[in-house]
């Protein structure tokens, strides 16, 4: 099934980035297709605007990820819409970026290929999954600006306004029927908001579905699946099951809980 793929927010990540080197790297290096098989390289090189690059200066690495919107055909979609909420645009120890720069990516890596050893393939694969059932997903990041740093990165002023922001454009497009928070960053970040205290649209907290916490996962969802008296899908979830992958159980999971 094809997808397509696109930046409806980008001109929000204006007054971090100049715009021409920015808007060149999402229409010609991260393109409209993701898990594209020609991008062999998850972030590019932009420079950061000038009062912007000043709070960044000792900084040897700078990761900015700049939001995406993936569907599928028109006529494939179920009409429904996810935003996806990550943590932080994280670069790997070898990156460095230019004195002045940051490296430009797509949360979780959408634009490269999977098949690479990542973290982030388990996040493909489900992104994959809930697509191929009909899903549009906006996916971003808690912290937009990720640098390296002894302190630990939380969400600042100007993520909560950007983000605030992006609700209201991705709302006027689309009806937002679910808001997932794949982390405590992330979570924690999304219930100090408007959105996340009033609950509206309906918001769903999970834990990260790498293979460390895949134990947690079947134990919790066997666990609810025990609860709520269906002993089909407590067998699926049975801690010595290993029959189901964690990308088709956590988009099984979310497409229950929307």
């Amino acid at each position: 099934m094809a997808y397509t793929m696109e930046y409806p927010t980008k001109d929000l990540f204006y007054n971090l980035l100049v715009q021409t080197p920015l808007d060149d790297v999402c229409k010609n290096k991260l393109g409209n297709i993701p898990f594209s098989k020609n991008v062999m390289d998850a972030v590019y090189p932009v420079s950061l605007v000038s009062s912007f690059k000043q709070n960044y200066v000792k900084a040897e690495c700078v990761g900015i990820d700049i939001p995406v919107l993936m569907q599928t055909a028109p006529d494939n979609s179920n009409g429904k819409t996810i935003v996806i909420v990550g943590q932080s645009p994280l670069r790997t120890p070898k990156c460095k970026s230019s004195p002045g720069g940051a490296l430009v990516g797509c949360p979780f890596g959408v634009s490269q290929q999977m098949g690479i050893p990542s973290q982030c393939d388990v996040y493909k694969l489900i992104f994959q999954k809930l697509m191929n059932k009909g899903f549009t997903l906006y996916i971003t990041d808690a912290v937009k600006v990720w640098f390296t740093s002894k302190n630990k990165l939380k969400p600042s002023n100007n993520d909560e306004m950007i983000f605030l922001k992006e609700i209201a454009r991705i709302s006027s497009l689309y009806k937002i029927d679910a808001i997932i928070s794949w982390g405590k960053t992330a979570e924690y970040f999304v219930k100090s908001l408007p959105i996340g205290k009033n609950h509206q649209p309906n918001i769903i907290h999970l834990m990260h579905p790498g293979i460390l916490n895949w134990d947690r996962w079947k134990l919790s969802l066997f666990e609810e699946a025990v609860y709520n008296n269906n002993p089909q899908l407590a067998s699926q979830y049975y801690p010595n099951n290993n029959t189901s992958s964690s990308a088709d159980i956590v988009s099984d999971l979310v497409v229950r809980k929307i």
